[in-house]
């Protein structure tokens, strides 16, 4: 199976900055991701702009067996939409596929053989629907009343319970590229459709907003079609690294998985031990990062 790793740029440049402090630790992850990981794999790929691909190239030296340029078509787009970047991706695959995020790192095989899934994520996210994170009723409503338009896949979902799915796209992909495509497309869609633009300027945080076009879009896209008759994606089943957030908490240590979630990634003792990590597996990777970004910068 590929993996695949993804980078456009400008959102690193913008507030969010993918959640890291600064270059340094962000380099030193990337080193770590795709070497830990590289070698449970058949080939390695990076799909960036060409800003990334001269940062991790040419000047960090990881190796790939190919490099796209896809990204580059969001030369101009807003650095807020940062999950445009990965969705980008996961629409220009062809072959099965799963894309690791930089902040996750592999030092055993993947649970849940990824290779004979048709979706695979790290684990699926429960939350109480408009009581979280994932601010879908707003949005929804917001699209409506200027006029938008969303997805019929994201418009009629309806929390079971109250509780609504997603799935964590620490690492995700599959065999079903057909399905894996139509999701991305239509998240894409809904993000750059010219009938949304009153919604997102009046919409706070758009950042936020990213992980229900990534991660929710792709729960909802899935259970619209489960079952649905004359649809090509109604048996599309989906596996997990883990069966709940909670199971990955618990067991990611013996599963041989780390994923920097979240505010992790300003926590000076965790970044030490990244840093004496690469220091200590890939000392290499680490010299370079240190002369692209000296320790004090």
């Amino acid at each position: 199976m590929r993996a695949i790793w993804s980078l456009w740029c400008k959102p690193m440049r913008g507030v969010y900055r993918g959640g890291w402090p600064g270059l340094r630790p962000h380099l030193l992850s990337w080193a770590l991701s795709v070497q830990s990981c590289r070698r449970f794999f058949d080939s390695v790929h990076l799909v960036a702009d060409s800003e990334a691909a001269r940062l991790l190239v040419d000047g960090l030296g990881l190796e790939f067996d190919s490099v796209s340029l896809e990204l580059d078509a969001l030369d101009g787009g807003n650095p807020d939409l940062w999950a445009l970047g990965k969705l980008y991706a996961y629409r220009a695959q062809q072959e099965p596929f799963l894309h690791i995020d930089a902040d996750a790192y592999l030092w055993k095989p993947p649970r849940g053989e990824p290779e004979k899934a048709d979706v695979y994520a790290a684990y699926p996210e429960i939350r109480p629907y408009g009581q979280s994170y994932y601010r879908c009723a707003s949005l929804k409503a917001l699209v409506h009343r200027t006029r938008g338009w969303l997805p019929e896949e994201l418009d009629v979902y309806v929390p079971p319970a109250g509780m609504m799915q997603a799935e964590n796209c620490a690492v995700v992909g599959g065999n079903r590229i057909d399905f894996l495509n139509y999701y991305a497309d239509l998240a894409i869609r809904a993000i750059e459709h010219p009938a949304n633009r009153h919604a997102w300027a009046q919409r706070s945080d758009m950042m936020m907003d990213m992980l229900i076009f990534e991660q929710h879009m792709l729960a909802a896209t899935r259970l619209y079609h489960a079952g649905r008759e004359g649809s090509p994606f109604a048996d599309v089943g989906v596996a997990y690294m883990f069966n709940s957030e909670e199971t990955c908490a618990r067991e990611s240590g013996a599963a041989g998985f780390t994923h920097l979630i979240s505010r992790a990634k300003d926590d000076p003792a965790l970044l030490s031990r990244l840093s004496a990590r690469v220091a200590r597996d890939h000392p290499e990777f680490f010299d370079r990062v240190t002369a692209m970004v000296p320790e004090a910068a």
